[in-house]
């Protein structure tokens, strides 16, 4: 990650992640030490997995006279990759098959399958945080996601948010009134 505060207040922060997957799995039978069904079988598959993230915010923040503000923007893309492969190969002409890994023009049953699968995600989001002397709070927030795997005209959607808060604590009323002694934070 980077993280640079170019002005007072201002802190920016990108984040870039990888994550990878590679397997390839092999298993061979036969009639002595497998599933004793003919000459036996050889399974192979291979799936790889790849995942891209990076992640960015901008962080801004102000105090005066009682006030303080805090901005926080910010965007998100993921992507994923998945490929999968397998072969399979049963009643195999030759035990010498199953050692070598052999399906091809080798077993008299065949089975070959795979996938293929891509998708991601992108998401932009704001918040504005407001509150007067640690007492009064106001936080509004606005995000718009986007996901591929969703039907075409349906992809994304904007989600808002609004919250009001109250800290009775920090009153007068509250510190002189004795409650404090029992609960010395409250927020509403």
């Amino acid at each position: 990650f980077v993280e640079i505060s170019p002005v007072a207040g201002l802190k920016l922060r990108t984040q870039v992640g990888v994550d990878v997957l590679n397997d390839y799995s092999y298993q061979g039978l036969n009639i002595y030490h497998g599933d004793g069904y003919a000459v036996g079988g050889v399974f192979n598959s291979n799936q790889n997995w790849l995942r891209l993230v990076w992640t960015s915010y901008l962080n801004y923040s102000k105090s005066f006279k009682g006030h303080t503000f805090n901005f926080t923007a910010g965007y998100e893309a993921q992507k994923e990759t998945f490929k999968f492969f397998s072969a399979n190969g049963s009643v195999l002409s030759d035990a010498f098959y199953i050692k070598e890994n052999v399906i091809t023009n080798s077993a008299s049953t065949q089975v070959i399958g795979g996938n293929y699968d891509e998708r991601g995600f992108v998401s932009t989001f704001g918040r504005l945080n407001y509150d007067y002397k640690n007492r009064y709070f106001i936080q509004g927030t606005l995000r718009r996601d986007g996901l591929s795997s969703l039907a075409a005209g349906k992809k994304y959607g904007v989600f808002p948010g609004l919250s009001f808060g109250w800290r009775p604590s920090e009153e007068t009323f509250w510190k002189s009134s004795g409650v404090g002694e029992w609960i010395n934070d409250l927020k509403v």
